[in-house]
């Protein structure tokens, strides 16, 4: 037999109830499937990068490579004229900078992109943003001396594909105003080769001496020297390996002596999917010994 309170509970109260329920769980659930792609967004970003600089290729109408400082508002802006000639890693030569995006379209490679960008700017590219095209641009868009015309580009690029996600998307256009502020340099690149002075201070402080060694092609080992002297790598000597270990490499190296394994060396193995391991470096901190498939995806 119902008891009193049973009897004189409304239908329509225990209906609302049941569904405030529902409403919780569901509020629960949402909540915590945003909190889990808030950590993933978070842990994947530049935000939690122990280096103070993160280089941004941004490809479009007008290329851009940005030098973002993490640790204060010195940063950099090399834009490119999209006649500007460059020798893409993987043998491929005779480009334009306007044509990278056609030439992606056509091998099916979004990598080239990172590649292709590091090549111009004698630097690494740690991410890559592009417009959503395959066109290919022979004239040059906008004033690259305008703060709002480089404001434009780049907010172009952050609606396109590429490499940072939601977060640093976020972060950058919110922060457009400091990007091309007072405090950052900028360079034109228009004929003439370009190689920048865009020091990690992680590496700086470390300095650990580089010994690179290379397969078959002198050029492309002395390019790889370039690049990261350009970010802060000190490389003292590049030599063949024919002259130096006489061993066949399957897989690129990172060889340091210290059981402690340095930020340097942990950087050239992410970037380049090198193994580190731990052996004799001679005169030198680190060895970077070039496998044959290195070389070729980065020769030009």
């Amino acid at each position: 037999m119902k008891n009193n309170n049973e009897l004189n509970t409304p239908k329509s109260f225990l209906s609302l109830k049941g569904t405030s329920i529902y409403l919780l769980i569901g509020g629960l659930l949402i909540f915590f499937i945003f909190l889990i792609w808030f950590i993933r967004q978070f842990t994947s970003s530049f935000f939690t990068s122990k280096y103070q600089r993160v280089n941004i290729g941004i490809w479009g109408k007008r290329t851009i490579i940005l030098s973002y400082n993490l640790s204060s508002p010195d940063h950099s802006l090399i834009v490119f004229s999209n006649s500007y000639e460059i020798e893409i890693p993987g043998g491929l030569k005779g480009y334009t900078v306007g044509a990278i995006g056609k030439l992606v379209d056509l091998e099916r490679k979004p990598l080239i992109f990172k590649k292709a960008l590091s090549s111009a700017g004698q630097l690494l590219i740690h991410k890559t943003q592009h417009e959503n095209t395959s066109e290919v641009y022979f004239d040059d868009f906008g004033d690259p001396s305008s703060d709002d015309a480089l404001k434009s580009m780049i907010i172009s690029s952050l609606l396109g594909p590429g490499d940072l996600n939601v977060l640093e998307r976020i972060y950058i256009f919110f922060h457009l105003s400091e990007v091309v502020g007072p405090r950052t340099s900028r360079a034109i690149v228009t004929s003439q080769k370009f190689e920048p002075k865009l020091y990690e201070k992680v590496f700086r402080n470390e300095r650990k001496l580089v010994q690179l060694q290379y397969q078959k092609s002198s050029k492309t080992a002395y390019e790889f020297a370039s690049m990261l002297e350009n970010i802060g790598i000190r490389v003292s000597d590049v030599l063949s390996i024919d002259r130096g270990e006489n061993r066949v490499i399957s897989r690129c190296e990172v060889i340091e002596q210290e059981a402690n394994v340095s930020e340097t060396a942990k950087f050239l193995s992410a970037y380049f999917d090198c193994r580190i391991v731990r052996g004799e470096t001679g005169i030198y901190n680190i060895k970077l010994i070039l496998d044959q498939v290195t070389e070729s995806e980065w020769g030009s």
